[in-house]
């Protein structure tokens, strides 16, 4: 797959850390990595993609701590 890097963002979290965000896309995947400015230690990850249901999905990751979120289209 390619990996194509396409925005860093600098910001203040409301914590007060000050981290840059990099986007990327991987293959079907957009990541987004949270990493402290100035150790450039990754502190949050999140994968979101598109599953074989059709379902947005994002996968946080921070230290250990993994979390999923699942979207499904309401149909009428």
């Amino acid at each position: 797959f390619k990996r194509i890097n396409f925005l860093n963002i600098f910001a203040d979290t409301v914590d007060g850390r000050k981290v840059v965000s990099l986007r990327t896309l991987e293959g079907n995947k957009l990541i987004t990595e949270q990493r402290d400015r100035k150790t450039n230690e990754l502190q949050v990850r999140v994968e979101t993609y598109v599953d074989t249901d059709g379902r947005l999905v994002e996968c946080m990751t921070c230290n250990k701590v993994v979390a999923f979120r699942r979207f499904k289209r309401k149909t009428n």
